[in-house]
C-alpha cells in the first residue's frame, strides 16, 4: 500500500501570527500570585502580556496520555479562567500508553511498540509511580484514545490538544496489531504504519476543529505531512539541547536550506514554532530569535515567567504593525527588494499598504547569523516597498532607537547571533 501527499497540504492560515502560544500551564495559576506579594495572577500577567493559547503538559492528568483527571473541579476552573481572560486552554497528548492506565492490563501488551526481538520501547516514567511505553496507533488503543479524548473535550471544556509525537509513526513488530513482516531472510524486521497515524489524526482534527479548537503537534525531525497536515501548527527543535549551537556550529549544523525545509511550515502549509533549551552563553533565545524571526517562525516562550517576559515584547510589535495583514518578503525571494545581504547577514521583511501615495510602512528582521559583530549596509527600493520618496525614518522597534536611514539606504549595527526589528515608514 502507498500514498502520495501533495504539499503544501492547505492554505497558509495567517492567523497563526495571533495565536501566541505559551507552556507551561498548572493547577491553580488563576490565583496563584505572579510573584510574592502581588495582587496579579500568574494567569492575569500571562493575558496582560499577550498570551492566546496555553499548554498544559502532561501533568494534568496523572496518568500519561490518557483522557482523564483526578482533579476536574480544578481543571474547569482553569478553563474557565482562561475563557474569561479570551485564553484557549490546550491539554498534553501524546505516545505513550502508561501501565496506571485502567486498560493496561487488557490492552497493553497488544498494543505497544515491540522491537523484532519482542522487547518493549520506553522513554518515560514519572509521579504517580508508572512505566510509560510507546504506543502504537496501529492498535486498538488508537480508536479507545480518540474516544477518549472526545469525552474529555465535551466534560472538561478544554479547546484542543497539543500532541506530543503522536504524528510521528513509529517502526514497530508487534504483530498482536498487524506491524512488521518478514524478510525473504526469515528475520522479523518492523514496519510503520503511517496509515493508521493518520486515521488517528484526521479524527482528532475533525472533531476538534468541528469545536473551533486547535491541533497543535509537536514533533522533532520528523515532518510527515500525511500526519502533520491535520494539525493547525507544530513545535520543532527539541533535537537541539542547546550547546551544540554556539557561534559559528549554528550555521554549519543548521544551515539555512535546512531551516527552511523543516522549521518554516510555508512547504507543508503548517505554520511552525521552535522550541529551545537555552544554554548561555552559548544558545540563547536571542539567539533562537535571530533565526526564527528571520523566517516568520515563533521560539514558543516555555513557561509563562521570563521567557514570556522575551516574547511579549515581539508580539506587540507584531500586533502594532499588524503582520498578519501584511505582505511577508523572505531574503531568499528573487529579485529583492532589500540588497546588500551577506553570507550571515540577512534580512526578510513585512509591508503594509502604500500605493501609488507611497504612504506604506515596512517591518524588517535583520539578522546576523555569524560568530563575529556586523554592520549590515542595506539599500532598499522603497518605490517598489511602498515608502515614502522622501523623509522615512528608521527605528529599532524593539529598542526605539532612530537608526540611520538615508536615500533608501540602511545601517544597522549587529552583535553575533542577533536580529533586529526595524520599523521604516
Amino acid at each position: 500500500t502507498c500514498g502520495f501527499q501533495a504539499t503544501p497540504v492547505k492554505p497558509w492560515k495567517r492567523e497563526f501570527h495571533d495565536w501566541h502560544f505559551c507552556h507551561g500551564a498548572f493547577y491553580g495559576m488563576e490565583t496563584k500570585p505572579a510573584e510574592a506579594g502581588a495582587k496579579e495572577t500568574v494567569l492575569d500577567r500571562a493575558a496582560r502580556r499577550g498570551v492566546k493559547t496555553l499548554v498544559f503538559h502532561e501533568n494534568w492528568t496523572p496518568i500519561q496520555n490518557y483522557p482523564a483527571t483526578d482533579r476536574e473541579t480544578e481543571l474547569k476552573s482553569l478553563v474557565a479562567a482562561c475563557h474569561k481572560r479570551g485564553i484557549r486552554l490546550l491539554l498534553y497528548f501524546g505516545y505513550e500508553f502508561s501501565t496506571l492506565a485502567p486498560e493496561w492490563g487488557r490492552l497493553g501488551d497488544e498494543s505497544v511498540v515491540k522491537t523484532p526481538e519482542g522487547e518493549y520501547k520506553t522513554v518515560w516514567q514519572r509521579e504517580p509511580a508508572q512505566r510509560d511505553y510507546v504506543v502504537c496507533y496501529n492498535s486498538r488503543w488508537r480508536e479507545a484514545l480518540l474516544a477518549g479524548i472526545l469525552r474529555a473535550l465535551d466534560r472538561y471544556g478544554f479547546d484542543g490538544v497539543y500532541l506530543d509525537g503522536t504524528t510521528v509513526p513509529r517502526g514497530c513488530a508487534n504483530g498482536k496489531h498487524g506491524c512488521g513482516y518478514r524478510a525473504p531472510d526469515g528475520t522479523l524486521r518492523p514496519t510503520y504504519p503511517v496509515f493508521a497515524a493518520r486515521r488517528l489524526m484526521h479524527g482528532l482534527a475533525a472533531a476538534i476543529h468541528s469545536r473551533g479548537g486547535l491541533v497543535n503537534a509537536h514533533q522533532s525531525t520528523c515532518c510527515v505531512t500525511p500526519t502533520l497536515g491535520f494539525a493547525d501548527s507544530y513545535w520543532d527543535g527539541e533535537q537541539f539541547m542547546g550547546g551544540e549551537l554556539a557561534g559559528d556550529a549554528a550555521m554549519r549544523l543548521l544551515p539555512l536550506a535546512a531551516f527552511r525545509a523543516e522549521f518554516t511550515g510555508r512547504n507543508f502549509g503548517v505554520p511552525a514554532e521552535f522550541l529551545i533549551y537555552e544554554k548561555p552563553p552559548h544558545w540563547t533565545f536571542d539567539h533562537a530569535l535571530a533565526f526564527t524571526l528571520l523566517h516568520d517562525v515563533r521560539v514558543r516562550p516555555g513557561n509563562p515567567g521570563a521567557a514570556l517576559e522575551r516574547t511579549a515584547p515581539v508580539w506587540e510589535v507584531m500586533k502594532r504593525f499588524g503582520v498578519g495583514r501584511a505582505g511577508w518578503h523572505p531574503y531568499w525571494e528573487e529579485n529583492p527588494c532589500v540588497t546588500g545581504q551577506t553570507g550571515t547577514v540577512k534580512a526578510s521583511w513585512y509591508g503594509r499598504g502604500g500605493g501609488k501615495r507611497g504612504e506604506g510602512r515596512v517591518l524588517l528582521v535583520v539578522a546576523n547569523l555569524g560568530p563575529e559583530p556586523a554592520t549590515a549596509e542595506l539599500r532598499l527600493d522603497g518605490k517598489r516597498m511602498g515608502l515614502r520618496t522622501a523623509g522615512a525614518a528608521a527605528r529599532d522597534a524593539l529598542a526605539g532607537e532612530v537608526l540611520r536611514f538615508e536615500d533608501d539606504r540602511l545601517t544597522v549595527a549587529l552583535p553575533s547571533m542577533r536580529m533586529r526589528m526595524v520599523w521604516v515608514e
